[in-house]
């Protein structure tokens, strides 16, 4: 037997939050890489920093859908590992 406290279950509020929270990251990093791109595409009409600029709007949209997918497939182990009485 081991000696892991027993913890109340998480309340509707909490899940909301967490909900949100990581809703949110991901389209702020999105909307800030994309902001980003638009900003260097006006400041400098030359197509090679706005290709970085979209570049990099891709790799954080592309790092905030493997967190949220990831989170997902985590959860889905850990009760999978979870023993049934």
């Amino acid at each position: 037997m081991t000696d892991t406290p027993v913890q109340p279950p998480v309340g509707r509020l909490e899940r909301l939050k967490v909900f949100i929270g990581d809703l949110a990251r991901p389209y702020v990093l999105i909307a800030v890489g994309t902001a980003t791109a638009k900003v260097i595409w006006v400041a400098a009409p030359e197509g090679v920093i706005f290709a970085a600029g979209g570049t990099l709007a891709v790799l954080y949209g592309a790092k905030a859908a493997e967190t949220a997918f990831g989170a997902k497939k985590a959860a889905d182990v850990e009760v999978a590992k979870t023993p049934t009485p």
